[in-house]
């Protein structure tokens, strides 16, 4: 049992890594959060001429977007509604209303929030995944990055090393549980 008990518990500290390894998230830059005088503006950094974007080439979408300021004259919280389209077909966003302005002056921190859209068919992120997690958050702008996380697929590899740690781990269970009860 006790040369059994060391080979099972490795295989299975390697196999609980393989399998953190194949389902890591992995950041990819979309877009950028400013704080102006003039308002908030939202870049979008996908689309046509950027690395990243949609399988027709269209930029990601930022939806459901709830910013809260922490600023000198209080709290403001700006919602998806004040965000207008900067032009250009380019995705970015800009909010220039009195509320974006008053949440600007002083700003000390904020938290950004929404979803991507879509979030399958995305290309020119790494190791050739395809699709992001919906959801974003970006912390303490005045000038913050916004990421996608990419959330490859399980390798081949690391199905067939999860299998053989299983069959492993099935034959030796049941050999200790023998040898501890039978005395």
């Amino acid at each position: 049992m006790i040369k059994r008990l060391p080979q099972t518990l490795f295989t299975l500290f390697v196999m609980t890594s393989l399998g953190t390894i194949a389902f890591a998230q992995q950041p990819v830059t979309v877009g950028q959060l400013d704080f102006f005088s003039t308002g908030i503006d939202i870049f979008n950094l996908t689309g046509p001429g950027n690395p990243v974007s949609t399988s027709t080439g269209a930029p990601l979408s930022f939806t459901n977007l709830l910013l809260v300021v922490n600023a000198a004259g209080g709290v403001f919280t700006v919602t998806n509604s004040e965000f207008q389209s900067a032009g250009l077909g380019t995705g970015s966003l800009e909010c220039t209303d009195a509320n974006c302005l008053a949440a600007v002056v002083g700003a000390t921190s904020a938290t950004l929030t929404g979803t991507f859209d879509p979030t399958t068919g995305i290309e020119g992120l790494p190791s050739d995944d395809t699709v992001i997690a919906a959801n974003f958050t970006v912390i303490d702008p005045p000038k913050a990055t916004i990421v996608a996380e990419a959330l490859p697929e399980p390798g081949a590899w690391g199905l067939i090393f999860a299998f053989a740690g299983l069959a492993l781990i099935w034959r030796a269970v049941p050999w200790c549980w023998r040898r501890v009860h039978v005395a």
